[in-house]
């Protein structure tokens, strides 16, 4: 594993280390060395005059005696350098996804909002009386039934209109005719 992440591992209890990958300057195993801030959990102390940023954290929590601590340290300079890497992965991934997002919106607005516009200005004209609008789509999903539906009822609300024109004007001849014989009947 420390060839992996270059990462030292020890398992501490009692303020010792029991298993460790840390080794001294006579290339043995750092184990009953005295911990540097032995209640901190994380810090940075020097092995072998090279700075290490350490965290440790309970694995294995004692209920009648104390907690096995794991603690992991990296080496200052490559705990830096992931620190540069996260920090370039976070503005790649985060360039990338704010793209994505802009992109997103962008397809959206073309897709709903600019169908869903040409409708509320076609409804502002409805309403203002002009019914000789045509509402065309060629889309098949709900915006295109939606414009279809529009146009129907464009066409029902035409439809009425001139039956109500028609019944006004048959009404309107049945008035004339009416008063018609009103007058002849009144000058006899």
């Amino acid at each position: 594993m420390k060839r992996l992440t270059g990462a030292e591992f020890s398992l501490i209890y009692a303020g010792k280390r029991l298993i460790t990958s840390l080794m001294d300057v006579y290339g043995k195993r750092m184990i009953d060395s005295g911990l540097p801030m032995p209640d901190d959990k994380s810090g940075e102390f020097d092995v072998m005059g090279l700075p290490q940023i350490f965290s440790r954290e309970p694995v294995l929590k004692g209920k009648i005696s104390e907690s096995i601590l794991l603690e992991i340290s990296l080496p200052r300079s490559e705990y830096e350098e992931l620190g540069r890497g996260v920090t370039n992965d976070f503005i790649i991934f985060g360039s990338f996804g704010i793209l994505l997002v802009l992109m997103t919106g962008t397809i959206l607005s073309w897709h709903i909002a600019r169908p869903l516009t040409e409708l509320a200005h076609f409804s502002t004209r409805i309403a203002s009386g002009d019914l000789n609008l045509k509402v065309r789509s060629d889309r098949e999903d709900e915006i295109g039934l939606l414009h279809s539906n529009f146009q129907k009822m464009i066409d029902g609300l035409l439809i009425e209109r001139n039956q109500k024109e028609s019944r006004m004007s048959e009404l309107k001849t049945l008035f004339e005719i009416s008063n018609a014989v009103n007058h002849i009947t009144e000058s006899e």
